[in-house]
Order: structure tokens, then sequence, then C-alpha cells
């Protein structure tokens, strides 16, 4: 053992455990984005760093040759990091089997360059450095080496380009954990330099190891600092910034992890003030409303702020965020100014002439229903569903209520003025006197009106509202592309169906589709034509399937499709009516016709199986109908 070497072995033990206790960490979180590429690149470097500490601390060269041939596994660094920026940025490239052989094929090769070293392509001129403060193993670096150290460098280039371009396009939170990420992966970078530029003493042969403790660190601190691995980019510039009111999400420890424009209004804070941040420091008037929120409870409350000499009071609602999985991971606050309504309140308390003075300019729509019929409208209303004054008053509410939610607005009536507790805010469509549903938010409250109880409502129309939140639920499930299925919505809907068919005995099957030469159509004509064939390929799928089956964009010029109940012959004949549908129909573009051609791949469920496993199969007969020959329909065989 040499032990003069074993105080230089520190900072490698410190980067084999921080490895390590990363790796772990993130595996735990492996469905984020870019968390299993993450673990590799752990790994690694603690593999990495375990071998140079038994390299160090061998007296022999041939074990300090064989702990140098461990380390070589390292070579897969710059893979993995690729990797993980092409998954944390969200690329359209998805990491599937192929890619993953891509990548990691030339550290690979180099690895058994490396272990047999034939013909000195990887170690020239192997021997042992005898000196202080101990003996080393050093050589000359051979062909393959520089082959590795282009390859391995021309992998940290494309993840410094990838996680700029996402620096450029994030929010502040994300740009902090990209940078934190870049300045650790670049001085394990330069560590390799050192050494290829001759500046490090001969007995440390290889100084990256120990730049490894230090990209460890920058990994703890924004998994620390920035909530790394739980703080998440989201969509949020198309609905979340346009909001009126204001929206904080918080996670599940009651952390600031989002805000909006209005929200950052309201609090007079700038998200990088306060993001990370608890709401209770940062919030302190909605402490009160905290214990609720640790409850889980949907909560409507109301805060009264002071700025600018003018008062403003805010309608608080606490939602609970759940996931995929249904599992609730936070929370959503929101913030609607009623200010105007608290003082049309206001006016109505002291006047009547004030009340109507005021709503008659109000944003929400007021009415005043006695005995079922409509009292008094303002403006407002009239604009909301097209009638004038004389065509309202008098009339029954319900007659401006769609027919089938009419039974529901007498219930609501009724129970208000015998006094039940109901909800005070309710959604219903309105039937506007062109014929068109006119979505709203109601807020009804009892009142005395000329001595007789009434219901007072306060009207809002919320279709931008709703079509915000219908973006949001196709931004969630659908391909913005082909308007299909994106590919994680699919296999949510398909597990459902396969978990349907085994309780229910009845077969199920897996296809597998891919565009042929596709490439080709985007170097001849361009991506925008591309984007073109794509969803015309998807609209003849569509066409072509029946209304039980699913089908999804499953990455790329890739579909996948499901098919329930059909036997071996009709699922055949159905791929073939989709081969032949696609390769007999052109697509019409500005630069003429173009035919295409698909292979497809389908398989069926078995015993013991899961979909997974299904879509797999369904992925190796695609294989085989690409190899021979593509343009034709292959279902699996058990060979």
């Amino acid at each position: 053992m040499n032990w003069n070497a074993l105080v230089y072995t520190i900072p490698l033990w410190i980067t084999l455990t921080l490895s390590m206790g990363i790796a772990i960490y993130t595996y735990k979180r492996r469905q984020v984005p870019g968390a299993i590429p993450l673990v590799l690149m752990s790994l690694i470097m603690g593999v990495w760093s375990f071998g140079y500490i038994f390299e160090l601390l061998s007296k022999s060269l041939r074990e300090k040759i064989f702990w140098d041939n461990v380390q070589m596994l390292g070579g897969a660094m710059g893979a993995s990091c690729l990797a993980f920026a092409l998954q944390f940025t969200k690329q359209k490239v998805y990491l599937k089997r192929r890619v993953w052989f891509l990548l990691f094929t030339e550290p690979l090769l180099i690895w058994i360059l490396a272990v047999s070293n034939i013909t000195e392509l990887f170690r020239v001129n192997i021997r042992m450095y005898v000196g202080k403060p101990f003996s080393a193993l050093i050589y000359n670096m051979g062909i393959a080496s520089y082959v590795d150290f282009i390859f391995g460098y021309s992998m940290y280039f494309l993840f410094v380009a990838l996680l700029i371009r996402f620096f450029i396009r994030s929010h502040a939170l994300y740009r902090r954990q990209a940078t934190v990420i870049m300045i650790g992966v670049t001085v394990t970078a330069c560590g390799f330099i050192l050494l290829f530029l001759g500046l490090t003493p001969k007995f440390m042969r290889d100084p990256t190891p120990f730049t490894f403790t230090i990209l460890n660190l920058t990994l703890v601190w924004t998994i620390y600092r920035y909530g790394f691995l739980s703080i998440v980019p989201i969509a949020r510039e198309t609905i979340f910034e346009k909001m009126n009111d204001g929206l904080i999400a918080l996670d599940y420890n009651q952390l600031i992890v989002d805000m909006n424009l209005s929200a950052q209004i309201i609090m007079d804070k700038i998200p990088n003030q306060v993001i990370g941040q608890p709401i209770s420091n940062v919030f302190p008037i909605l402490n009160p409303f905290l214990k609720q929120i640790e409850l889980s409870i949907q909560n409507h409350s109301e805060i009264i702020l002071r700025r600018d000499s003018y008062e403003y009071t805010y309608e608080i609602e606490v939602l609970p965020l759940l996931n995929k999985k249904h599992v609730h991971n936070g929370w959503l606050i929101v913030m609607h100014d009623i200010s105007k309504r608290k003082e049309l309140e206001k006016a109505l308390q002291a006047s009547e002439e004030k009340y109507r003075n005021v709503s008659e300019f109000a944003n929400d729509g007021i009415v005043i229903v006695q005995n079922g019929l409509v009292q008094y409208v303002n403006k407002k209303v009239l604009e909301m569903i097209g009638y004038d004054y004389e065509e309202v008053i008098n009339y029954p509410f319900n007659c401006f209520v769609v027919p089938e939610l009419r039974g529901k607005m007498n219930e609501i009536y009724r129970r208000k003025l015998a006094g039940e507790d109901v909800k005070a805010q309710y959604e219903t469509i309105l039937l506007c006197k062109s014929g068109e549903y006119l979505e709203v938010e109601v807020n009804s409250a009892v009142m005395n009106y000329n001595g007789e109880s009434a219901t007072l409502g306060y009207i809002r129309d919320i279709t931008e509202r709703k079509r915000a939140e219908k973006i949001l639920r196709e931004l969630a499930t659908k391909d913005p592309l082909t308007k299909l299925f994106n590919r994680g919505h699919f296999f949510t809907l398909a597990r459902d169906a396969f978990e349907k068919s085994i309780t229910e005995q009845y077969p199920i099957w897996a296809m597998m589709m891919d565009i042929d030469h596709f490439k080709k159509v985007n170097d001849q004509y361009g991506h925008a034509i591309g984007d073109q064939v794509l969803c015309a390929v998807a609209e003849m799928i569509t066409y072509s399937i029946r209304d039980c089956d699913t089908v999804g964009r499953y990455g790329g010029e890739e579909f996948a499709i499901l098919l329930i109940s059909l036997e071996e012959e009709e699922v055949k004949a159905l791929g073939e009516k989709i081969r032949k549908n696609i390769m007999n129909t052109p697509v019409n573009t500005g630069k003429g016709d173009i035919f295409i051609t698909v292979s497809l791949g389908i398989a069926n469920r078995i015993s013991k199986d899961n979909i997974d496993k299904l879509f797999d199969r369904a992925d190796q007969a695609l294989y085989e109908a690409k190899e021979t020959g593509r343009n034709r329909v292959v279902i699996y065989e058990e060979k």
C-alpha cells in the first residue's frame, strides 16, 4: 500500500461520498427531466474517483494500470452531460434507446481500447514515476486518447450551448440553476485541459477527479438553494403571466416557487427576492390562512391592503395542486381584486341611488332577482346577453340560463332564501339573445329589496379564463403540432386501457408507426413542409382507426396506436389500411404533392406483460419492418 499518497486521496473520498449521495437523491426524483442522466453522471464520478484512489494507493505498475482501466469508464462523462442537457432543457430529441446507443458507443470503444491497449493506441510509453511525494503511473497519450478528448469536449460544448440557450429563455430561478451547473461542469472540463497543457505535477497524472469535488458541491448547492429537481420550468408565459388575478405557487413546504406579474404588484416584491422563501416570511398577512393550507383545505378568505393611500380588498382562494398521479405536491394561492365590488356593497348599504350610479359602471354584471323575476340589471349584464332592458325586467331569470342548468339554479335560489349554507360562488352558462352560450361566474348574496328578500348576484364573464384553462389542459395532454395526444398522456390512457383489458379479458394490441425517410423530406423541402407532412399523417391515422382506438405522437416522426378487441387478421388489415391510405394520399404543399410511406410494427398482449413491454415488442417489429425494406406491416413473433 502506497501510504504516502493517502492524504492526497481525501478529496477523492469526499467526491465518492458526495457522488453516491447525489445519485441516490436524484434517483428518488427520477421523473424530473434530466434526473436519470444526472444519476449516471454521479455514478461515473464515483467510479472514476474510486479507481483513482486505489491507483494512487497501489505500488506496482500492474495494479496501477488495472485501476486506471477502471477510471476509463469515466469516458462516458461527456455523453451523460449532453444527455442531461437534452432532457433538462426539454429538447425535441427524445432519449430513446438508439440515441443512448449513439452517445455511449464512443466511450465504450475507447474503454475497450484502454483495457486492451492494442498497439498502444490509447497509452504510449507506460512507466512509473518514482519521486516525491509518492510514485505514480504516467504515460503519453495515444491516438485513441486524443479522439476521446475531442469527443468529450464536443459533448461539453453542446452541453454548454443548450444550457446557454435555456438560460436566455428561462425564468431567473432556472437561470441560476443552469448557471451553477455550468460552472461545476466547466471546472471539471478545465481539469483535463491542465493535464493536456502539461500544467500539473508529474505525480498527478489526472487532476479531473479532484475537480469532481467542486462539481458535486455545485450540484448540492443548486439542489439546496435553488430547488433543483423539485422546481421545474413550466409553460407559464402563455397563461400564468397574463392573468389579472395574482397567482402564487407554493411547494409542499410552503416555499414560493413561482408568482405572476399581478402577484408581484400586490405583494410589492420581485421574484428574485422571494422565490425559494417561505410564504409566511414574505407575505405575513396570509399567516392566519396557513393552517388551512397545511390541511390541504380549499379556502376562501379576504385581505385588505393599503397602497398609495388607497384601500384594496382581495379575495384569497387556496387551491391544492396535484401531480399527474393525483398526489398533493403544493398549493396555488389566487388573489382576486374585489375592491370595486366592496365599494359597491358599501354604496348599496348607504343608498340605493348611489348603488345604481356605481353599479352601472361596474366591470361585473349585477342582477337582483326577487320571487324568481329579474328586478334590476346593470348595463354590463345587458351587454353580456345582448338583450334590451325591457326584454329582461320582470322576466324569470331562469329564461336566460341554458335549460339543462335551470333546475340547479332554482335549487340554489330556494336554499339561499331559506337561509341554508350554500356556496356563494358558482359557475353557470347564460343563454344569449343570439343563441350563443356564455360561461359566467356568479357570486350571490341575500339582500332586502323593497322590504322583501331577494338575491343579489355579481356576474363575471369567464369565457377567456375557460379558454385559458382549455389551452392549459391541451398543453398538458396534446402534442401542439399534430393535436394528437402527447407521449405522456397517451401512455396514461394506454395503461388504463391495458389494465381494463386484463380485467375484462379481451385482446389489446400496440402499433408503432414511423414515416419512412422523413429526414429526406425535411432536407429537401424544409422543416415547415415536414411539419405539414406530420399533420397530414396524423389526420390520416385518425381517419383510418376506430373511435375506440387511441393514437398519440410518440416523438419525432413516430406514432403510437392502441387497438382493442381485434383478432390478428383484423389488426393486420387495419395496419394495411393505414399504410395504404397514407401511401396513396399525396400531401398537398406549396412545393407540390408529396407522396410518403410508413412502416408499422404490431404486438399483442401476452401473459405476465405490462404496457411498456407491449410497446417494446411493437417497436422491435417496427425495426424489423424498416430493416426488411420499409413500407410494410410486421407483427411481432417470438424468436
